[in-house]
């Protein structure tokens, strides 16, 4: 997306970019929130209209890994790994429950048992599967540094409090010091 923001007569860095980030996971609102700053748009609206969303000129489409490949990084990077908030994809709780046994085949670590988005019953069935499945119970406050200023970790929307026995349990699953 650099190269292509300077193709079109753009001198950004991504150097910017990751300082933009904050030492976060890149996205494209990084990207938009620099082109603000350099005054090239005023909005991020804009920024996403006119380059940065698909069709535009800079946009690049996501590179996607394998879950198998991306337990697999992770693990060799010393991590956990965890199913991050799987209520949220196109599945019922059986075919939920088919990947996690899947992917634990592959390493995973834990399951997101707490989520701001969860009503009571997802929570509970989450917390269940954890269980069935050996799976470390894990909690998500869907932090994104700058981009979503207003949520910090561990501490989500509504009341969401991820316990800190979580980290807990994934430091010992890591050997983390």
């Amino acid at each position: 997306m650099v190269s292509a923001l300077n193709q079109i007569g753009f001198a950004i860095s991504y150097e910017e970019i990751e300082q933009n980030a904050g030492g976060n996971v890149i996205t494209r609102a990084h990207f938009a929130n620099v082109l603000i700053k350099k005054g090239i748009v005023k909005t991020k609206k804009e920024a996403f209209a006119k380059y940065l969303s698909k069709g535009r000129p800079a946009y690049v489409d996501r590179a996607f890994l394998s879950p198998a490949l991306c337990v697999e990084a992770i693990k060799k990077a010393n991590g956990a790994a965890v199913l991050a908030h799987p209520t949220l994809y196109a599945m019922d709780d059986t075919q939920i429950e088919h990947m996690a046994k899947e992917l634990k085949a592959y390493g995973l670590d834990g399951i997101e048992t707490d989520y701001s988005t969860y009503c009571s019953a997802q929570r509970q069935k989450m917390t269940d599967m954890a269980k069935r499945l050996q799976l470390l119970p894990c909690g998500g406050s869907d932090f994104h540094g700058k981009n979503k200023p207003d949520i910090h970790l561990g501490v989500g929307r509504g009341n969401l409090h991820v316990p800190y026995c979580y980290w807990e349990e994934l430091k010992k699953r890591c050997a983390m010091p």
